[in-house]
């Protein structure tokens, strides 16, 4: 009898478990600088880049290309469930610079990129990052020939409204749940001397 009843809980079992991101309750009143990747699933791509620079002719730049090329093998054949969830006040009264990439799924790419510039000199040379520059910020491209998988039975993101209650700075969060996602979040501040305009 116990080997029957072991062979029909493994028959009840999916092959495969969910892919479960979660963030609960964690992380609240942080303050700084915090860069946090989460990700569930396979070939998952995340990144928090910061430039910060301060000088007389202060100047910082980030930069990213996030590339996948199709595997000999198809990782996104099982296909799971996906959730991303952030529950109760995870990152309430935070305050500073928050990165957050939250990921559940497969060959999905996030990131948060950063720059914070402050000029405390009196030369008159300084230089803004264009709009132009700004716009070119990207996830990156896929190499090879794939096809895109069917879509997963179940993907979902969840956010509570509690989340970031009270926080204050630059919050920068990409969630995703599912295939083949890209999200991107870019952010530049510069601050010049008093006079300087």
């Amino acid at each position: 009898m116990r080997y029957m009843l072991l062979t029909l809980a493994l028959a009840a079992t999916p092959l495969w478990a969910a892919d479960l991101a979660l963030i609960d309750n964690s992380g609240q009143g942080n303050t700084g600088i915090v860069s946090l990747n989460q990700a569930a699933g396979s070939v998952n791509q995340q990144a928090n880049l910061r430039a910060l620079a301060l000088g007389d002719a202060a100047l910082s730049q980030t930069g990213l290309n996030q590339v996948q090329n199709a595997p000999a093998t198809n990782p996104l054949a099982a296909q799971p469930d996906a959730r991303a969830v952030i529950q109760g006040n995870a990152f309430a009264g935070s305050q500073g610079l928050l990165g957050i990439n939250q990921t559940a799924g497969s060959a999905n790419q996030s990131s948060n990129l950063a720059t914070i510039s402050m000029g405390t000199g009196t030369q008159s040379g300084t230089a803004a990052l264009s709009d132009n520059w700004l716009a070119s910020a990207s996830t990156g491209s896929q190499n090879g020939s794939r096809t895109v998988p069917a879509a997963r039975p179940n993907a979902s993101t969840e956010l509570s409204d509690q989340a970031f209650q009270g926080a204050s700075g630059v919050i920068q969060l990409n969630q995703i749940a599912g295939t083949m996602n890209h999200a991107s979040n870019s952010f530049s501040l510069q601050i010049l001397p008093p006079g300087q305009h």
